[in-house]
C-alpha cells in the first residue's frame, strides 16, 4: 500500500509528442485513453513527493496554462498487487494547487463575513474613541 496521487493530463492531438516525450524521458508509467474530442487523456499514478515537481515540469510545458488541462486526485488507498511494502507512507509536503485550490473555496464574502467586519470596525472605533487598548485589540 501507498499513498498516491493520480494525475490525469488531457491534451490535444497536437501535443501528443511534447507530452510522451516528457513523460518517456521522465520514466514514469502511464496510461493513455484516446478521447472523442481529438484528444488525448494520460493518466498517472505518482507518490506524493513526486507531484509537485510532475505538475511544475508539465505547466513549464503549457499544459493547462497554454493548452489541455491536468486534474489531480487524490488516492485515499491505492494497493498495488506487484508491490510488497503494505505500510502508508505520510505525505512529505502539501501540493501549492491543492492549497490553493482549497483557499480559493473557502474565499466567499457573505453577508455573516460582511456583518462582522462591520462590527469589528465599530468596536475598534468605539476603543479609539474611549482611548481603550484593551477594546482595540479586542476588535
Amino acid at each position: 500500500m501507498s499513498r498516491l496521487k493520480e494525475i490525469r493530463i488531457e491534451i490535444p492531438n497536437n501535443q501528443y509528442d511534447v507530452i510522451t516525450d516528457f513523460l518517456g524521458s521522465s520514466n514514469l508509467k502511464y496510461a493513455e485513453v484516446k478521447l472523442a474530442s481529438n484528444g488525448t487523456l494520460f493518466i498517472l499514478k505518482v507518490e506524493d513527493n513526486v507531484s509537485n515537481e510532475l505538475l511544475h515540469e508539465l505547466k513549464a510545458r503549457g499544459v493547462g496554462e497554454v493548452f489541455g488541462n491536468i486534474s489531480l486526485i487524490h488516492l485515499g488507498l491505492y494497493i498495488d498487487s506487484s508491490s510488497d511494502n503494505v505500510t502508508l507512507k505520510k505525505s512529505e509536503a502539501a501540493n501549492i494547487e491543492e492549497i490553493l485550490a482549497n483557499i480559493e473555496d473557502s474565499a466567499v464574502v457573505s453577508f455573516t463575513y460582511v456583518t462582522l467586519v462591520l462590527l469589528s470596525g465599530a468596536l475598534a472605533a468605539f476603543g479609539l474613541l474611549s482611548e481603550s487598548i484593551v477594546i482595540i485589540i479586542g476588535s
